[in-house]
């Protein structure tokens, strides 16, 4: 994690590069109670980075989870709109897939192509900040997550990957109900978006998808709906 909060009450974003050593900062996700310290400060080995003991997350957080280095990616050649045609088409899921346990990161820095699966684009959105760019565009107009709810209060359209819980299958249309935010806990008074997926791909057991679970769905939004041509288009988080 490249960002954390300086105080509890979350309103003060700190970027890595200006973090100090034994000091309390504060997970993304505005729903979790994680304490995290700035790690590797100074190191020539690994890039500098926030983490937190696992157990300090808290609601299954994702940013526990799904920490990247986002630094040893090359974004320029990056491509926002042939993504989201890849991930849709009938086009074989790109081979390049590197490592991201890279030991030489550091020699390394902005020189893997961004891999283009859904799930590498959302990590690499996820422990971006919201203000960061992709594909020139900002990664709040790319990302609905828990930190962009802000944004996206009454509506998601265009091309998004959205992080959300699965509330409803529909077997016999195959459709699902999203509820986005994706917190898993229903929370009194929130405002929810509903979304309908239309899953148009051959799939053998609309059971296979799991209820009250987290995924992500990257697509076109419209008029509250999306419609999958592909399984590269959705992705449990587990």
């Amino acid at each position: 994690m490249k960002y954390a909060y300086k105080d509890k009450e979350k309103t003060e974003k700190i970027y890595i590069d200006d973090a100090m050593k034994f000091i309390d900062y504060y997970c993304l996700n505005p729903i979790c109670t994680g304490i995290l310290r700035a790690c590797a400060l100074g190191s020539t080995v690994v890039p500098s980075y926030f983490a937190a003991n696992i157990s300090s997350h808290s609601g299954g957080c994702l940013y526990g989870k799904y920490y990247i280095n986002i630094k040893k990616y090359q974004k320029d050649t990056f491509n926002l709109d042939n993504f989201f045609q890849n991930i849709s088409s009938e086009r074989k899921a790109s081979t390049n897939k590197p490592s991201e346990n890279n030991k030489n990161e550091v020699l390394n820095q902005n020189t893997i192509p961004l891999p283009n699966s859904l799930f590498q684009v959302y990590k690499y959105c996820l422990n971006s900040s919201l203000e960061d760019t992709l594909s020139n565009k900002k990664i709040i107009e790319i990302l609905a997550d828990l930190r962009s709810e802000h944004f996206y209060t009454k509506v998601i359209v265009g091309n998004k990957i959205v992080e959300g819980k699965l509330i409803f299958i529909d077997k016999k249309n195959k459709t699902l109900n999203i509820q986005y935010p994706a917190h898993l806990e229903k929370i009194e008074n929130k405002k929810y978006i509903y979304l309908t997926v239309k899953i148009n791909y051959p799939i053998a057991n609309m059971s296979s998808f799991l209820l009250n679970r987290i995924y992500i769905i990257g697509g076109y939004f419209d008029n509250f709906k999306v419609t999958l041509s592909n399984r590269r288009q959705i992705k449990l988080l587990d």
